[in-house]
Protein backbone atom coordinates (compact mmCIF):
# COMPACT_ATOMS: atom_id res chain seq x y z
CA UNK A 1 0.00 0.00 0.00
CA UNK A 2 3.24 2.47 0.51
CA UNK A 3 4.14 1.73 -2.62
CA UNK A 4 0.50 2.64 -4.15
CA UNK A 5 0.48 5.59 -2.04
CA UNK A 6 3.85 6.96 -2.74
CA UNK A 7 3.42 6.48 -6.52
CA UNK A 8 0.08 7.99 -6.56
CA UNK A 9 1.46 11.33 -5.03
CA UNK A 10 4.08 10.91 -8.09
CA UNK A 11 1.62 11.17 -10.71
CA UNK A 12 -0.82 13.67 -9.31
CA UNK A 13 2.18 16.39 -8.61
CA UNK A 14 4.11 15.07 -11.92
CA UNK A 15 1.31 14.52 -14.32
CA UNK A 16 -1.39 16.28 -13.11
CA UNK A 17 0.18 19.42 -11.29
CA UNK A 18 -1.77 19.11 -7.62
CA UNK A 19 0.45 21.08 -5.13
CA UNK A 20 2.31 19.28 -2.74
CA UNK A 21 0.43 20.44 0.67
CA UNK A 22 -2.25 18.43 -1.22
CA UNK A 23 -0.89 15.33 -2.90
CA UNK A 24 -1.68 13.13 0.61
CA UNK A 25 -5.10 13.73 1.06
CA UNK A 26 -5.94 12.94 -3.19
CA UNK A 27 -3.57 9.86 -2.89
CA UNK A 28 -5.37 8.42 0.49
CA UNK A 29 -8.75 8.98 -1.66
CA UNK A 30 -7.76 6.68 -4.67
CA UNK A 31 -4.72 4.30 -3.09
CA UNK A 32 -7.54 1.68 -2.67
CA UNK A 33 -8.94 2.15 -6.11
CA UNK A 34 -6.14 1.41 -8.13
CA UNK A 35 -5.82 -1.71 -10.33
CA UNK A 36 -2.20 -3.17 -10.40
CA UNK A 37 -1.57 -3.14 -14.10
CA UNK A 38 -2.11 0.45 -13.78
CA UNK A 39 0.37 1.32 -10.82
CA UNK A 40 2.35 -0.50 -13.42
CA UNK A 41 1.83 1.47 -16.45
CA UNK A 42 2.15 4.45 -14.07
CA UNK A 43 5.09 3.62 -12.48
CA UNK A 44 6.66 2.76 -15.90
CA UNK A 45 5.23 6.31 -17.43
CA UNK A 46 6.96 8.09 -14.82
CA UNK A 47 10.36 6.91 -15.31
CA UNK A 48 10.27 4.21 -12.16
CA UNK A 49 10.54 7.43 -9.74
CA UNK A 50 12.29 6.38 -6.32
CA UNK A 51 10.98 8.92 -4.37
CA UNK A 52 7.60 10.65 -3.91
CA UNK A 53 7.35 14.45 -4.71
CA UNK A 54 7.93 14.81 -0.56
CA UNK A 55 10.85 13.05 -1.21
CA UNK A 56 9.98 9.85 0.31
CA UNK A 57 11.63 6.16 -0.93
CA UNK A 58 9.09 4.29 -3.02
CA UNK A 59 9.55 1.25 -2.71
CA UNK A 60 9.85 -1.94 -5.77
CA UNK A 61 7.53 -4.45 -5.65
CA UNK A 62 10.23 -6.91 -4.65
CA UNK A 63 12.61 -5.14 -2.30
CA UNK A 64 12.04 -3.52 1.63
CA UNK A 65 11.78 0.18 1.68
CA UNK A 66 15.08 2.34 1.26
CA UNK A 67 16.11 4.24 4.31
CA UNK A 68 15.26 7.67 4.84
CA UNK A 69 18.40 10.11 3.34
CA UNK A 70 19.98 12.85 5.83
CA UNK A 71 18.89 14.30 9.23
CA UNK A 72 16.70 16.34 10.75
CA UNK A 73 17.08 20.11 10.30
CA UNK A 74 16.97 19.85 14.18
CA UNK A 75 20.32 17.67 14.32
CA UNK A 76 22.53 20.46 11.91
CA UNK A 77 24.79 22.62 13.55
CA UNK A 78 23.89 26.45 13.30
CA UNK A 79 26.26 27.03 10.37
CA UNK A 80 25.13 24.35 8.21
CA UNK A 81 23.84 24.32 4.76
CA UNK A 82 22.38 21.66 2.60
CA UNK A 83 19.75 19.79 0.17
CA UNK A 84 16.35 18.72 1.57
CA UNK A 85 16.36 15.24 1.24
CA UNK A 86 12.16 14.90 2.50
CA UNK A 87 9.33 16.51 4.20
CA UNK A 88 7.19 14.79 6.73
CA UNK A 89 3.55 14.63 5.28
CA UNK A 90 2.20 13.29 8.05
CA UNK A 91 0.58 16.83 9.85
CA UNK A 92 -1.25 19.18 6.68
CA UNK A 93 -0.20 21.88 8.98
CA UNK A 94 3.08 21.39 9.03
CA UNK A 95 3.31 20.66 5.62
CA UNK A 96 1.51 23.83 4.11
CA UNK A 97 3.90 25.83 6.48
CA UNK A 98 6.98 24.11 5.29
CA UNK A 99 5.73 24.69 1.42
CA UNK A 100 5.13 28.75 2.63
CA UNK A 101 8.69 28.66 3.91
CA UNK A 102 9.82 27.52 0.65
CA UNK A 103 11.00 24.15 2.25
CA UNK A 104 10.40 21.22 -0.22
CA UNK A 105 12.65 18.72 -1.66
CA UNK A 106 15.56 19.94 -3.63
CA UNK A 107 15.49 23.34 -1.61
CA UNK A 108 18.69 24.73 -0.28
CA UNK A 109 18.36 25.16 3.56
CA UNK A 110 21.07 27.13 5.72
CA UNK A 111 20.75 26.50 9.43
CA UNK A 112 21.51 29.66 11.55
CA UNK A 113 20.70 29.19 15.55
CA UNK A 114 18.74 26.54 17.27
CA UNK A 115 16.64 27.78 19.84
CA UNK A 116 14.46 26.26 23.00
CA UNK A 117 10.96 25.85 20.66
CA UNK A 118 12.83 26.72 17.37
CA UNK A 119 15.11 27.36 14.65
CA UNK A 120 16.44 29.87 12.35
CA UNK A 121 17.60 29.61 9.10
CA UNK A 122 17.40 30.53 5.39
CA UNK A 123 15.52 29.28 2.78
CA UNK A 124 15.22 30.61 -0.99
CA UNK A 125 17.43 34.01 0.57
CA UNK A 126 14.97 34.06 3.09
CA UNK A 127 15.26 34.37 6.74
CA UNK A 128 12.43 32.11 8.46
CA UNK A 129 11.64 30.97 12.22
CA UNK A 130 10.72 26.91 12.38
CA UNK A 131 8.92 25.44 15.22
CA UNK A 132 10.94 22.46 16.19
CA UNK A 133 8.34 20.02 15.76
CA UNK A 134 8.24 21.11 11.97
CA UNK A 135 12.03 21.30 11.73
CA UNK A 136 12.16 17.27 12.52
CA UNK A 137 9.96 16.82 9.93
CA UNK A 138 12.59 18.16 7.45
CA UNK A 139 15.40 15.51 6.25
CA UNK A 140 18.66 17.26 4.89
CA UNK A 141 21.55 15.89 3.04
CA UNK A 142 24.77 17.02 1.54
CA UNK A 143 25.33 18.85 4.60
CA UNK A 144 28.47 21.58 4.54
CA UNK A 145 29.64 24.58 5.99
CA UNK A 146 28.18 28.05 5.42
CA UNK A 147 28.51 31.71 6.55
CA UNK A 148 25.55 33.28 8.20
CA UNK A 149 23.27 35.51 5.80
CA UNK A 150 22.30 38.38 6.48
CA UNK A 151 18.46 38.65 5.50
CA UNK A 152 14.87 39.99 6.52
CA UNK A 153 12.94 37.63 9.24
CA UNK A 154 9.93 36.29 8.56
CA UNK A 155 8.36 33.84 11.10
CA UNK A 156 6.37 30.50 9.81
CA UNK A 157 3.98 28.72 12.06
CA UNK A 158 1.61 26.43 11.26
Amino acid sequence: MVRTHRLLERYLHDAEGLPIADLHQAADRLEHHVDPAALEDMDRALGRPTVDPHGHPIPRETTTLSAIAGCPLTACQPGHSGRVAMVGDDREDLLAAMVRAGIVPRAEVTLLEHGDDHVVGVVAGRRVRLPVELAERVFVVDVQPASAQSVSAEQIQP
